[in-house]
């Protein structure tokens, strides 16, 4: 009699297990062929159930390893059900949360230091344009091509003389607006507290909007920044701007 009463005890824990898995959406085993999601009710029930934050849950999960079964990965395991694929999206996006932590935390570390050497490069060397023209070709002269002018003065702070700078010109129109930058290397040499001036000139290309804003652009309405990239010592010494 007691037997009987544990059989029956343990038949009805049983079949109370039975009903609560397929009452859970989340046991549903996910079938590998996502054409027969559609046709396949129970399945579609199952998915239907979830909580809106676990459909996009799982349809991340779903998007991802469809993606990499393109791509030769392995795809869809046999076997895997939704609360398994829950599980995996929940830890892949914790990982990648704390992957874009250090990534910020990586980004604001080198903004410190390029601003740091921001301020020490812009003490070391002053710059100014003064300078910045158009010149329309001219055959009978010579110049088969039209061709912009500039002209930059360097001022070296330093009690040391420079044997090279190098960065880039940023030219903006008169709402701070950056219309065209321009690299810039100059290897003739500062000498220590002296000034310095670099004269060069740059292709004109009409099929460049920046090209043509920047000849309808009057000097005296250009803004102009300087970017430092690196500065090269006679005495083998640099200062240089942080690289990500």
């Amino acid at each position: 009699m007691a037997f009987r009463n544990v059989s029956l005890a343990l038949v009805s824990l049983f079949v109370l297990f039975s009903m609560f898995s397929c009452a859970n959406p989340k046991k549903a085993e996910i079938p590998q062929d996502i054409q027969s999601w559609k046709s396949n009710q129970k399945f579609k029930k199952s998915v239907e159930k979830l909580s809106p934050d676990d459909k996009k849950l799982f349809l991340s999960y779903v998007m991802k390893t469809q993606m990499s079964s393109v791509f030769g990965g392995e795809g869809l395991k046999k076997g895997t059900t939704i609360e398994d694929a829950l599980k995996i999206e929940k830890e892949w996006q914790a990982e990648q949360e704390k992957e874009e932590l250090k990534r910020q935390a990586l980004a604001a570390e080198l903004q410190k230091k390029q601003l740091e050497a921001m301020k020490k490069m812009n003490e070391a060397v002053t710059t100014s344009l003064v300078n910045f023209g158009f010149r329309k070709s001219d055959w009978q002269s010579g110049t088969y091509s039209d061709y912009f002018t500039i002209k930059v003065g360097f001022k070296n702070n330093t009690d040391r003389d420079i044997s090279g700078v190098r960065g880039v010109v940023v030219l903006k129109d008169i709402f701070s607006e950056t219309i065209k930058r321009i690299n810039l290397s100059n290897d003739n040499g500062i000498k220590a507290n002296s000034t310095s001036t670099y004269s060069g000139t740059m292709d004109f290309n009409q099929f460049k909007d920046e090209d043509t804003k920047l000849r309808g652009t009057e000097f005296s309405k250009l803004k102009y920044e300087w970017e430092p990239d690196v500065y090269l010592f006679d005495d083998g010494s640099k200062m240089e701007m942080p690289k990500e």
